[in-house]
Protein backbone atom coordinates (compact mmCIF):
# COMPACT_ATOMS: atom_id res chain seq x y z
CA UNK A 1 0.00 0.00 0.00
CA UNK A 2 1.25 3.34 -1.35
CA UNK A 3 1.80 6.00 1.94
CA UNK A 4 2.62 9.00 0.22
CA UNK A 5 0.02 11.50 0.38
CA UNK A 6 -1.81 9.53 3.08
CA UNK A 7 -2.04 10.36 6.99
CA UNK A 8 -1.81 7.54 9.57
CA UNK A 9 -2.67 6.97 12.91
CA UNK A 10 0.64 5.52 14.87
CA UNK A 11 -1.40 2.69 17.42
CA UNK A 12 0.93 0.15 19.42
CA UNK A 13 2.13 -0.87 22.38
CA UNK A 14 3.09 2.06 24.30
CA UNK A 15 0.81 4.43 22.95
CA UNK A 16 -2.06 5.60 24.60
CA UNK A 17 -2.44 2.63 26.67
CA UNK A 18 -2.48 0.28 23.96
CA UNK A 19 -6.07 0.31 23.78
CA UNK A 20 -6.11 -2.52 21.07
CA UNK A 21 -4.25 -4.79 23.14
CA UNK A 22 -1.15 -6.15 20.74
CA UNK A 23 2.50 -6.89 21.70
CA UNK A 24 3.83 -7.05 24.96
CA UNK A 25 6.36 -5.20 27.08
CA UNK A 26 8.92 -7.20 26.48
CA UNK A 27 7.77 -7.79 22.88
CA UNK A 28 6.57 -4.43 21.91
CA UNK A 29 4.49 -4.03 18.71
CA UNK A 30 3.41 -0.45 16.82
CA UNK A 31 1.65 0.00 13.50
CA UNK A 32 0.64 2.65 11.27
CA UNK A 33 -3.09 2.77 10.56
CA UNK A 34 -4.11 4.50 7.22
CA UNK A 35 -6.84 7.34 8.64
CA UNK A 36 -10.13 5.98 6.31
CA UNK A 37 -9.42 2.43 6.33
CA UNK A 38 -12.27 2.22 8.54
CA UNK A 39 -15.36 3.17 6.39
CA UNK A 40 -17.66 5.86 8.24
CA UNK A 41 -21.33 4.50 7.25
CA UNK A 42 -24.27 6.30 8.01
CA UNK A 43 -22.18 9.17 9.08
CA UNK A 44 -24.25 12.04 11.64
CA UNK A 45 -25.46 15.68 10.69
CA UNK A 46 -22.29 18.02 11.59
CA UNK A 47 -23.74 18.94 14.68
CA UNK A 48 -22.37 18.38 18.19
CA UNK A 49 -25.07 17.15 19.81
CA UNK A 50 -25.44 14.60 17.17
CA UNK A 51 -21.51 13.84 16.55
CA UNK A 52 -21.56 13.34 20.37
CA UNK A 53 -24.58 10.78 20.22
CA UNK A 54 -22.79 8.94 17.23
CA UNK A 55 -19.75 8.83 19.13
CA UNK A 56 -21.83 7.33 22.30
CA UNK A 57 -24.28 4.62 20.42
CA UNK A 58 -22.57 3.84 17.34
CA UNK A 59 -20.51 0.92 17.20
CA UNK A 60 -18.15 2.09 14.13
CA UNK A 61 -18.03 5.01 16.67
CA UNK A 62 -15.73 3.10 19.00
CA UNK A 63 -12.90 5.20 17.55
CA UNK A 64 -10.19 7.96 19.01
CA UNK A 65 -11.68 10.40 16.54
CA UNK A 66 -12.47 11.20 12.67
CA UNK A 67 -9.95 13.14 10.23
CA UNK A 68 -11.81 14.83 7.79
CA UNK A 69 -10.16 15.68 4.00
CA UNK A 70 -11.01 19.05 2.97
CA UNK A 71 -10.05 21.04 -0.18
CA UNK A 72 -6.97 22.65 -0.62
CA UNK A 73 -5.17 20.02 1.64
CA UNK A 74 -6.97 21.02 5.16
CA UNK A 75 -7.81 18.48 7.53
CA UNK A 76 -9.97 18.57 10.71
CA UNK A 77 -9.97 15.66 13.30
CA UNK A 78 -12.37 15.82 15.60
CA UNK A 79 -11.35 13.61 18.84
CA UNK A 80 -13.63 11.75 21.04
CA UNK A 81 -12.22 13.88 24.11
CA UNK A 82 -13.22 17.29 22.18
CA UNK A 83 -16.56 16.20 22.91
CA UNK A 84 -15.67 15.42 26.65
CA UNK A 85 -15.76 11.53 26.38
CA UNK A 86 -13.65 8.86 27.23
CA UNK A 87 -10.66 7.51 25.21
CA UNK A 88 -9.03 5.20 25.33
CA UNK A 89 -12.16 3.12 25.20
CA UNK A 90 -12.24 -0.84 26.27
CA UNK A 91 -13.39 -2.35 22.76
CA UNK A 92 -12.39 0.31 20.19
CA UNK A 93 -13.63 -0.65 16.81
CA UNK A 94 -10.25 -1.39 15.33
CA UNK A 95 -9.51 -3.88 17.97
CA UNK A 96 -12.85 -6.25 16.63
CA UNK A 97 -11.81 -5.96 13.08
CA UNK A 98 -10.15 -8.70 10.82
CA UNK A 99 -6.44 -8.37 10.24
CA UNK A 100 -4.92 -9.53 7.29
CA UNK A 101 -0.82 -9.24 7.72
CA UNK A 102 0.82 -8.24 4.05
CA UNK A 103 4.88 -8.19 4.89
CA UNK A 104 6.89 -9.67 2.01
CA UNK A 105 10.57 -8.42 3.24
CA UNK A 106 12.06 -9.99 -0.05
CA UNK A 107 10.58 -6.21 -1.72
CA UNK A 108 13.08 -4.14 0.25
CA UNK A 109 17.49 -4.31 0.25
CA UNK A 110 17.69 -4.11 3.80
CA UNK A 111 19.62 -7.02 6.42
CA UNK A 112 16.65 -6.95 8.73
CA UNK A 113 17.76 -7.91 12.22
CA UNK A 114 16.10 -11.59 13.05
CA UNK A 115 14.45 -10.13 16.25
CA UNK A 116 13.02 -7.02 14.12
CA UNK A 117 9.25 -6.62 14.38
CA UNK A 118 9.67 -6.36 10.65
CA UNK A 119 10.83 -10.03 10.48
CA UNK A 120 8.13 -11.29 12.87
CA UNK A 121 5.37 -9.83 10.91
CA UNK A 122 6.86 -11.18 7.65
CA UNK A 123 6.65 -14.86 9.09
CA UNK A 124 2.91 -14.10 9.21
CA UNK A 125 2.87 -12.85 5.43
CA UNK A 126 -0.88 -13.88 4.21
CA UNK A 127 -2.16 -14.46 7.16
CA UNK A 128 -5.39 -13.42 8.06
CA UNK A 129 -6.42 -13.10 12.22
CA UNK A 130 -9.56 -12.10 13.60
CA UNK A 131 -8.85 -9.31 15.45
CA UNK A 132 -5.21 -7.00 16.47
CA UNK A 133 -5.31 -9.29 19.76
CA UNK A 134 -4.80 -12.55 17.97
CA UNK A 135 -1.65 -11.81 16.60
CA UNK A 136 1.07 -13.06 18.31
CA UNK A 137 4.98 -13.79 18.44
CA UNK A 138 4.24 -17.25 18.86
CA UNK A 139 1.81 -17.53 15.82
CA UNK A 140 5.73 -16.46 14.21
CA UNK A 141 7.72 -18.83 15.60
CA UNK A 142 5.73 -21.83 14.86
Amino acid sequence: MELLERTLELVGTHINGNPYGFGSKKRPLHLLVCHGSLPIENPPPLELMDMAAWFKESERARVEGIVWHCGAGTLVKLHRYHLGLEWPLPDPFLASRPVSINVDLTSFPWDFETKSPFVFLARLNGRRFDRLKDISWEDAES
